[in-house]
Order: C-alpha cells, then structure tokens, then sequence
C-alpha cells in the first residue's frame, strides 16, 4: 500500500510540473493574444506570471520587453532584452530588438553595436541591417547608411523603406541621379504607400537640387495626394514654384507647411 501510495504522489508531482511549465507558455500565450490587442498593462502581466513561474522563460522575458517598447519604456524594455540575451546569448532576434530600442532612444552608436552583434548572429536579418543603416543615417555617416540599405535590399528587395531611405542618404551626398532611382524603385513597389509618399517627397527635393523645377512639382503633388500633411513636400513645391517665378502659388505652398508644422504634423522629407 505504501508502495502505491509512493508512486501516486510521484505521479501527482511529475503532473504538477508539467502543469507549471505549460502554465508559463499558457501566459505568455495570453499576454501575445492582448498585445494584439494592444492591451500592453495586460499583456505584460500574463508575461510577468510566466516569469515568475519560469525566471529563465526567454519568450516571456522577450515579449515583456517588446511590449514596454511599445509603451515607450525603453530603459526598462531593454533590461528584459538584456535578461533574454543573458539566457541565450545567441538569439539574435533578442539583439536586434535591443538595437530598435537603443536606436528609438537616440542611442544611435549603441543600437548599432547591438544590430551588430544581431548580424553576427543572422546575417540575413534584413531589419537589422535597415534599422542600422538608419542608426548611421541619423549620424550623417551616408557611405556605412548605403551599405546596409544595399545588404537590406538584397535580403528584401520589395523593402520599400530600405529604397526611400537609401535614396535619402544619396540626396545627402548630392548624388541626385542615384537618389532619384533609389527613390523611383519604392515608388515602382507601392504607389500609394505612406512610405512612397515619402519617396516622392525625396525624389521632388533631388530634383529642386537639379533645378529640374516643373518636375520636381509633379513629385511633390503625388507625395502630397499620398499623404496632405507631408511638410516637406509642401516646403520643397513651394521652393520649385518660387524657382519659376509662380511667386503666388510659392507663397500658399509655404503658408501650408507652416500650417501642418504648427499643427504638429510629423511628417516631414
């Protein structure tokens, strides 16, 4: 009997584990579905339970940073990152999301240290290389933006961010020609996308640069039936007009501009 007895409470205990470690899983599970539903107070409780049932459960760790990134709380997304990283150090997709932070943060030098190592770890992961070309962008270091939005392109190359922002790192340089294809091959992939608007808008400006004004005009009316609260394509018509002596019609584009600028629109070439 006492036999029986040892091997049932064995059993019951074996069950009892097995229920834990899926109970983790089953959180972390239900914090996906409400992040979903952007529901991130939620979701990062059913994260923190899974935690605390398992402290080394990587996803939950993962996805509990994913979810304080997207509240804005970066210092304490990248602490999860790191823990994730610290139970594996080789996920790769734990670095590069720890270089999005990093890079949100303005952080520019440290995310690109983190996608980095990402790409060390997957060099196919066509978002870190974009993200990091972005990083170098933002640091005016055109030439090292390029080749990773080229290494971006050639993972992706229906990548329409990877085309817009290779095309503005060009502009930068002054080589408007070059900016101008890179700029016409995001429009090629989407013509009415938000991020081929911006393409539009960067290719207008080139085109100002070129004094090639009338087309610069054309570009700058189909950035702007993309998206109206685009104030650099607004700014960049009314610097076209006025090159034409279209003083009037200068003057309405830039009041525009000013208009969205004030209103706080975001959207800027």
């Amino acid at each position: 009997m006492k036999l029986i007895y040892a091997v049932f409470f064995l059993f019951l205990a074996l069950i009892i584990s097995a229920q834990c470690q899926q109970t983790a899983e089953d959180w972390n599970n239900k914090g996906v579905a409400l992040d979903a539903q952007s529901k991130l107070d939620e979701a990062i409780k059913c994260y923190d339970e899974a935690i605390r049932i398992d402290p080394n459960y990587v996803k939950g760790w993962g996805n509990k940073g994913l979810a304080l990134a997207d509240q804005n709380k970066y210092d304490e997304a990248i602490k999860c990152f790191d823990e994730t990283i610290r139970l594996d150090p080789n996920y790769a997709a734990a670095w590069t999301t720890k270089g999005n932070t990093l890079y949100r943060q303005g952080k520019y030098n440290e995310a690109i240290k983190a996608f980095e190592e990402a790409i060390r770890l997957d060099p196919n992961d066509a978002v870190a290389w974009y993200i990091k070309g972005n990083a170098f962008s933002d640091l005016r270091n055109y030439s090292e933006a390029i080749k990773c939005y080229d290494e971006a392109i050639r993972l992706d190359p229906t990548d329409t961010g990877a085309w817009n922002n290779k095309g503005i790192a060009l502009n930068a340089q002054g080589k408007y020609d070059e900016a101008i294809k890179a700029c016409d091959e995001a429009i090629k992939l989407d013509s009415n996308h938000a991020a081929t608007g911006a393409a539009w808008g960067n290719k207008c400006s080139a085109l100002n640069a070129q004094g090639k004004y009338d087309e610069a005009i054309k570009a700058c009316d189909e950035a702007i039936r993309i998206d109206p609260t685009n104030i650099g394509a607004w700014s960049n018509k009314g610097t076209a007009l006025k090159a034409l002596g279209r003083t009037t019609e200068a003057s309405a584009a830039f009041a525009k501009a000013r208009a969205l600028e004030y209103s706080g629109s975001n959207s800027v070439i």
